[in-house]
């Protein structure tokens, strides 16, 4: 089967024909622009999945730029399924994406969320339903850094917003504290809205590998 040709909006000759007339064609390099992409990330209590749960989620669509997001509330907590609600309600949200970026998810977001959703008995994708693309192995092989983290790559291209939580803040949200969870809930936020910049900024400097999550 031929693949159909697409602009970099991502129609064909007969949708964008002036796309096409000047050139504007997707890289298939890009192939991550002609599918649902979504940024990811997750704020946990720890980072053992055995032991600790998650506290809130958020992806961002890099198309309309909207935030997708939740958190855990002192119900969730009292109820004694801690973050069975939120780890349903990211699932279904995935479900939306064909491929999502993360920042380390292959060592940590990923493994986490499956884990968790293992033990609510919610099930998890089947291999290759999703496909994941990891910016911090991109910065490890393309820059070189004093450390590959979120923090010191987003500082070499200027992109604001990386901030730390304060401990404190943080046992408080564990509990379903409103004012610590919304807290946590921006910050989870600002990541995603980071990771979404440092992609733009590093998105020709790899093939990006079509790999699963």
């Amino acid at each position: 089967m031929v693949k159909e040709i697409r602009c970099k909006h991502r129609h064909t000759a007969n949708e964008h024909p002036q796309c096409f007339m000047n050139g504007k064609l997707i890289d298939e390099a890009q192939w991550w622009k002609q599918v649902k992409t979504g940024y990811l990330d997750i704020e946990t209590t720890q980072f053992n999945a055995a032991y600790g749960y998650m506290l809130s989620w958020a992806i961002k669509d890099r198309d309309s730029g909207e935030i997708l997001s939740d958190g855990i509330t002192r119900k969730d907590i009292a109820s004694g399924h801690f973050d069975r609600r939120i780890v349903k309600s990211l699932l279904k949200a995935m479900e939306e994406f064909d491929c999502v970026v993360t920042y380390y998810g292959t060592g940590f977001d990923i493994p986490f969320i499956r884990t968790r959703a293992y033990t609510h008995q919610l099930g998890f994708f089947n291999m290759g339903q999703i496909k994941h693309i990891d910016l911090y192995y991109i910065v490890k092989s393309k820059l070189k850094l004093q450390r590959s983290s979120l923090e010191a790559a987003t500082h070499l291209f200027g992109i604001e917003g990386k901030n730390h939580v304060n401990p404190e803040i943080w046992i408080s949200a564990s509990i379903g504290d409103p004012k610590a969870m919304a807290y946590v809930c921006d910050h989870n936020q600002l990541d995603v809205d980071i990771l979404h910049s440092l992609h733009n900024c590093l998105e020709t400097q790899s093939k990006f590998t079509k790999r699963s999550i």
